[in-house]
């Protein structure tokens, strides 16, 4: 069984069955859980190796464990779902469902935790993960004197292990197939062949998590179908699909798509998100310099490692990058409800493009359950800019200056160091970035030591050539706001990481009788 990452950059998980011997030459069954990594071509790498995981102790000698599923974790780990049996009867139920979690990457053995008990044997199990918990439907036959059917037990469950919550659904029909949709509905099918009209019955049962209703499950749609589907899933647009191929040889499939009642809408596949500022789809400029999520119910800032991330969507150009660490840039209001993210002028600086806000898995977390939330994934949340108004009247071009840091000063004064290609080299990194015409950018190629021997270097910002580019004042302030908030840029990698952010980008003019020119 193989399990992909919630990040699928972080790769897999696997599990296999493997046979151990003693010294005496006795075997038995083990577990090896194995974790993949994969690099940029392909190739596989064997990080973190676990073996017989769930852990038996002695007390659970006498215990069988067959693993259900495996379900990835927005905390960017695993949560293994295994039913267990006893082999003679005991005091305590002799069935049931434990989750055991694995951390990514780390060998650390993890205690199973009881996420399920019954006296009546297990029909059948689906799990998923869906608004940040894992879900698992379990189904057990019930007879009693009001009652003679199946019981549907929704088991809600931290990424931890932990269980947050049961409900249970009653329904007269017997082995309904159970699939789990991106809001947390539940949808319910089976086949029937009817005797009478000697027809094929397609049966759909949908129930609204959230809203109160009696716990019998009541069909929402039924149609005669002319041959069985083999497959269904439910899609990110709340429709559910059903598959079954035309030939022998599965060439050709056929498709149904039948839409399902929406319990509530909810734009960011998110449950707990309620809006954005700015929404989806709408226009951002230059001047938009917030950013708010509101949640549905309290969070707090989680993972310093995650992220919210703007970007250019038609080359993937990071904008801005900014982790729950970064307080100057990230704040939560007092009652939990909105965290606003500080956007800096030069992030939506690009006429007519359109941007994506990605929010990792784990950026928040439940305030006052503590455990992570979903974030917000790559294509969901996108913005545009619009088109200028009218041609900038002051279009002129400018000049100023970069400082290097110190140690780069130190590199640049070093005799082997080419001063011009790298002059050169920071021109083109500076271009790519802001970004800029190539041609806009130039430097007479003399620069000048100030205090400290940091070397300032002039850079001049051409004209605009077309009336939808930004004229060089404005180019020249993206660069500035870049240089002096570099850790939330990409100024901060390549060689523009060797500009002084103190100094950041500042107009050629009072400070020349400051420099000494430097000997060639």
């Amino acid at each position: 069984m193989i399990q992909l990452n919630a990040d699928k950059k972080l790769g897999f998980i696997r599990f296999t069955r493997i046979k151990k011997y003693d010294g005496n030459g006795s075997s038995w069954n083990s577990w090896l859980w194995q974790h993949y990594s994969i690099d940029e071509y392909g190739n596989l790498t064997n990080t973190t190796n676990l073996i017989n995981l769930p852990k038996i102790s002695y007390e659970d000698s006498n215990m069988n464990y067959s693993l259900i599923t495996i379900v990835s974790t927005v905390e960017n780990g695993y949560l293994a779902i295994f039913n267990y049996t006893k082999s003679h009867s005991d005091i305590t139920p002799r069935i049931g469902l434990c989750a055991v979690p694995i951390s990514y990457n780390k060998t650390k053995y993890n205690q199973k935790i009881i996420i399920y008990q019954a006296e009546q044997p297990i029909n059948s199990v689906s799990c998923d993960e869906t608004d940040s918990f894992i879900y698992c439907i379990v189904s057990t036959h019930f007879n009693n004197e009001t009652f003679n059917g199946t019981i549907y037990e929704k088991i809600k469950i931290y990424p931890s292990g932990n269980v947050f919550s049961t409900h249970e659904i009653y329904s007269d029909q017997r082995n309904l197939r159970a699939k789990m949709t991106s809001f947390g509905d539940l949808i319910f099918d089976d086949i029937e062949y009817n005797t009478v009209d000697n027809k094929i019955y397609y049966h759909i049962y949908y129930y609204n998590a959230f809203v109160p209703r009696s716990k019998r499950l009541k069909r929402h749609n039924s149609f005669i179908i002319t041959k069985y589907f083999s497959v269904n899933a439910v899609t990110q647009n709340h429709t559910f699909l059903l598959a079954s191929p035309n030939t022998i040889n599965n060439i050709s499939w056929s498709l149904l798509t039948i839409p399902l009642l929406s319990s509530n809408d909810y734009s960011y596949d998110n449950f707990f998100i309620n809006k954005t500022i700015p929404s989806i789809n709408a226009t951002v400029n230059s001047s938009t310099v917030f950013l708010n999520i509101t949640f549905n119910h309290p969070v707090a800032l989680s993972a310093p490692t995650s992220n919210i991330t703007i970007y250019k969507t038609s080359d993937k150009s990071i904008r801005q990058r900014i982790s729950t660490a970064m307080h100057d840039f990230c704040h939560i209001s007092s009652d939990g409800f909105i965290v606003s993210i500080k956007v800096i002028n030069s992030t939506f600086n690009e006429y007519g493009e359109q941007y994506s806000v990605t929010m990792d898995n784990n950026f928040v977390k439940g305030n006052g359950w503590n455990e992570p939330l979903r974030g917000i994934h790559d294509g969901i949340w996108t913005v545009k800019t619009g088109m200028p108004n009218e041609r900038r009247q002051d279009n002129k071009a400018i000049m100023g200056l970069v400082r290097l840091t110190q140690e780069a000063s130190k590199r640049f004064l070093a005799p082997e160091n080419n001063q011009s290609a790298y002059i050169d080299s920071l021109l083109n990194d500076i271009a790519k970035k802001v970004p800029v015409n190539r041609s806009r950018l130039s430097s007479d190629n003399r620069p000048q030591k100030l205090f400290q021997d940091q070397i300032v270097i002039p850079i001049s910002i051409g004209v605009a050539n077309h009336e939808n580019e930004r004229n060089a004042s404005k180019i020249g302030s993206d660069l500035s706001h870049m240089i002096k908030h570099k850790n939330i840029t990409t100024i901060s990698s390549d060689i523009t990481n060797d500009l002084d952010q103190s100094y950041d980008f500042r107009l050629l003019g009072r400070f020349m009788n400051s420099f000494k020119m430097l000997k060639s």
